[in-house]
């Protein structure tokens, strides 16, 4: 599937037994296409380089681990190290909810009554991998349950982002001790804590990254200072507290106008918070102070006349600001309707010969690629088909990437493959930056990244083996 995240691969381990490595080999090669598309990173032992401690690494690995398959088979039952150590710690993790065991049913075992026997199991109904008509069936059955698993937990990656969120309320540069005090508000709303793993604050102008780290003992009026990363956010509330940089002879001599600078957290296994401050010192926030103090003495010495003239001269500078962001924004919307038709020309263009170039490989089975001009569509013979679809509104130009069944592929196929249309919508934009293609979030596509992702997404389906909706 075209995918508009760019998350990392989930960590795959595997435990089983070396009895069962005919069976595990057998699966990694169903699972490559998987890795491939960077959904998943798998790991097993064999992975593990020649002079470092075996248990060592795989205790590391198994600690971290997004999904921990179970290779079940009388072997892996009858394994104390499997059963005691490595089951044992994957059960812990998934009861904890930090990663998501499978139990895979290689060999007929009696397995139901065990610690995972609560947990659904692959292949489907837990039949094993043995007694399918043909091996490959079963463990094409895995593969796709992993798919399901990965994309469930991508997911829940996401929503996360919106489960933990990071404030600011104050922030400011003390010459005294070398630093920059932020006071934040981190709300978590998951039912579970989420572990703080960096806290880091940058300032561009001063070419500065500053790590968290223990703040003063005596400074005065300050929120309790938060433990240095990582360290926990506690589950359904809302945790306030200070952060120290220590920035050392790097902060002396500061100026006294404004330091853009942006304060970043990041969460284990979620999202990277982000928050955009200003940062001033000390003096310069009393300046700042006596400045406000000054002009809200000065309104009030002002008579009913001067204050009246006052609002109306505010309130056309404001007109005024509106009128002329109203103006650019049109001015941004003809450029990008402009532009778009020959943008669109040159996307279409990089399609054909993309088709083209993996053509000049004729790779065995894989039928030829032939672009057709009118339709914009780049044709795998009459059942798959990649399509760019252009449409324009009043005021916008818009397109979409199909990749999926060939449009007349109804014509040419008694049967139809169960295939699942992956759509990409953008929208044509120009900014200070120029011409791009953006997708609902403001993502911005390079038309190389566009093409290259469509022919992902079509590859795949050329290389997957298609069912019916008539089969059993």
């Amino acid at each position: 599937m075209i995918s508009t995240t760019n998350a990392e691969p989930l960590v795959v381990f595997a435990s089983y037994s070396h009895g069962d490595e005919a069976l595990h080999d057998e699966l990694a090669k169903h699972l490559k296409p998987l890795e491939r598309e960077g959904v998943i990173r798998p790991w097993h032992d064999r992975k593990i380089s020649a002079g470092r401690e075996l248990w060592t690494a795989i205790d590391n690995v198994l600690e971290n681990a997004d999904i921990i398959l179970l290779l079940i088979s009388p072997d892996f039952v009858a394994s104390d190290y499997c059963w005691s150590r490595e089951m044992k710690r994957a059960m812990e993790r998934h009861e904890s909810g930090e990663a998501r065991v499978i139990p895979v049913i290689l060999r007929p075992v009696d397995w139901h009554k065990t610690p995972f026997g609560k947990l659904l199991a692959l292949p489907t109904d837990g039949k094993p991998v043995v007694s399918w008509d043909s091996n490959d069936d079963g463990l094409l059955d895995i593969a796709k349950g992993i798919r399901r698993v990965a994309e469930e937990l991508r997911a829940e990656e996401t929503h996360a982002a919106r489960d933990i969120r990071l404030s600011v309320r104050g922030c400011a540069v003390t010459t005294q001790y070398r630093g920059v005090m932020i006071e934040i508000d981190l709300e978590n709303e998951n039912a579970a804590p989420r572990q703080i793993t960096r806290c880091a604050l940058t300032i561009p102008s001063l070419g500065l990254v500053l790590d968290h780290s223990p703040g003063p003992s005596n400074v005065v009026g300050a929120e309790p200072w938060l433990s240095r990363a990582p360290f926990e956010v506690p589950p359904r509330r809302l945790t306030r507290g200070s952060l120290f940089f220590s920035g050392g002879s790097k902060l002396a001599g500061l100026p006294t106008e404004r330091l853009p600078a942006t304060v970043c957290i990041e969460c284990y296994m979620g999202p990277r918070l982000e928050n955009e401050i200003e940062l001033y010192t000390f003096d310069s926030l009393r300046a700042q102070e006596a400045k406000r103090v000054a002009a809200e003495q000065a309104v009030m010495r002002q008579t009913p006349a001067e204050r009246l003239r006052v609002a109306a001269e505010q309130r056309q500078k404001e007109q005024t600001a509106h009128e002329d962001a109203r103006k650019r924004r049109e001015g941004f919307q003809q450029a990008a309707m402009k532009q778009a038709p020959e943008a669109f020309k040159a996307l279409a263009e990089l399609l054909r010969k993309q088709g083209e170039e993996l053509n000049s490989h004729k790779i065995p089975g894989v039928p030829d690629l032939k672009y057709a001009p009118v339709n914009h569509r780049l044709d795998a013979g009459s059942t798959y088909a990649i399509e760019l679809s252009p449409y324009q509104q009043m005021h916008a130009y818009n397109l979409t990437v199909r990749v999926g069944l060939h449009p007349n592929a109804a014509q040419s196929h008694v049967e139809l493959p169960r295939v699942k249309t992956a759509t990409l919508e953008l929208q044509a934009s120009v900014d200070e930056g120029g011409f791009a293609w953006i997708d609902g979030k403001g993502k911005k596509w390079p038309p190389s990244e566009i093409i290259d992702l469509a022919l992902d997404d079509l590859t795949q389906l050329l290389i997957t083996p298609p069912t019916f909706d008539s089969e059993i």
